[in-house]
């Protein structure tokens, strides 16, 4: 089908620069026929261990990456040692997201990693695992290294379980997750800082990670193998610049507060094949998510004005964009519109004192009254320490999180999760 003819021209404020996602490459293993190396998605891997391929086991009854064969001695297996081209890693912010089984590991190794050109070198970038603790460590540009480390072992049974690791430079946080529980999280000092590969090789994919049969009593028949890796993904996280366009034939996207609400209003010249508007909404201008779609009018030559009214806005400032899709699946977005309205402006974590010596800890939640939260307590090292619910609407009047002497001397960010909000602020003990 021909494709949309849409015209977008942004007469308010717009963003000059996000941080925008995009895949680098995706793996599911799932077709046989094109074998171990080939991608979903990017380019092929350049090379694979010697005992590595496609095995039964994978995410819903498919296949996946795993040793072809376990033995019978207890003996490791060679590593899985997956080889991608490393160039194509040399990104600002990362998103590594993949399904791993441990059971036949030994449970150490790495579960993506970018090697040193000098191989004898640590990694330059790893994901891995340590005694079964999910670890992971990069530098950045401005020389700072940063280290996190799980307190939650990865799971040991024999199944596949989400794993992922993500670096927004936009922010300065550096997240890993086991399934949806962030396991560790940590957060430089200074944001914007993009992550160095001066000196990386090649990425990959199960690196030094071998495998053993764990099964208890020893058979003459070897074990099946199960998969180690299915649907793993590599996503780049980087700056793109957003150049305004001039109007056209008097067509707009705007976007504006009005009281508790946000108000976007756009107009097309002409349509071809339109079938909807996908209104997207964002907390970071980032990751977007469809919260609404309107009818459009499929072939039209005339102006045509449209308008959405969002009645629960995020808290703090949100981002909108305006996507255009046509009958046959294809479509166009707009630039992004950054608003804040007076309902999002209402809530804010204050914490005191933020210097404790000998003192206990205080959190008030301006602005929200009734529900309820939950706390967290992170060192900067990314382990959470202590975590509990706390009643929104004795915040909201100032209730007491922390006893004194309850945590030991050092560094530590206290985080508040409400109404899908976070909201972050340092702690120092001494």
């Amino acid at each position: 089908m021909k494709k949309s003819l849409l015209t977008f021209a942004l007469l308010i404020y717009s963003l000059t620069s996000i941080y925008a996602q995009s895949l680098i490459c995706e793996f599911d293993w799932n077709d046989m026929a094109k074998g171990a190396q080939a991608a979903k998605f990017g380019k092929a891997a350049k090379q694979k261990g010697l005992q590595t391929g496609v095995v039964a086991g994978g995410a819903d009854q498919t296949t996946g990456l795993g040793i072809l064969k376990l033995n019978n001695s207890g003996k490791e297996t060679a590593p899985i040692d997956f080889v991608l081209e490393g160039a194509d890693f040399n990104v600002d912010g990362l998103e590594v997201a993949m399904q791993f089984n441990a059971y036949n590991t030994t449970g150490n190794g790495e579960l993506f990693a970018r090697l040193h050109r000098n191989t004898s070198k640590e990694p330059v970038f790893r994901l891995g695992i340590r005694n079964f603790k999910l670890q992971a460590r990069f530098t950045l540009a401005n020389g700072e290294v940063v280290e996190l480390q799980s307190m939650k072992p990865v799971s040991t049974e024999n199944r596949l379980t989400f794993y992922s690791f993500r670096y927004t430079p936009e922010t300065g946080e550096a997240e890993v997750y086991i399934g949806t529980e962030l396991v560790a999280y940590y957060v430089v000092e200074e944001k914007n800082v993009p992550m160095d590969w001066t000196a990386a090789g090649d990425a990959v994919i199960g690196y030094n990670l071998s495998l053993v049969n764990s099964k208890k009593k020893r058979t003459k028949a070897k074990p099946s193998a199960v998969a180690t890796f299915d649907n793993f993904s590599v996503s780049s996280i980087e700056s793109e610049q957003i150049i305004t366009p001039l109007p056209v034939e008097f067509v707009e996207v705007n976007a504006k507060a009005k009281g508790k609400q946000a108000e976007l209003s756009w107009a097309t010249a002409s349509e071809t094949n339109n079938a909807y508007f996908a209104i997207e909404r964002s907390h970071n201008g980032v990751h977007f998510e469809e919260i609404a779609r309107v009818k459009g009018a499929g072939n039209s030559m005339r102006l045509l004005s449209y308008n959405f009214t969002d009645n629960a806005p995020l808290a703090g400032t949100a981002y909108y964009r305006i996507k255009q899709v046509d009958t046959d699946g294809s479509s166009e977005t707009s630039k992004v519109m950054a608003i804040t309205t007076e309902a999002a402006m209402a809530t804010e974590m204050q914490v005191y004192p933020t210097l404790v010596q000998g003192q206990a800890v205080n959190l008030k939640l301006n602005g929200a009254t009734t529900g309820q939260a939950e706390l967290s307590i992170l060192s900067f090292g990314g382990n959470v320490v202590r975590t509990k619910t706390i009643d929104v609407a004795e915040a909201a009047a100032g209730t007491q999180v922390l006893e004194n002497g309850e945590l030991s001397k050092g560094a530590y960010i206290v985080m508040l999760t409400h109404n899908g909000e976070t909201f972050r602020k340092k702690l120092i003990v001494r």
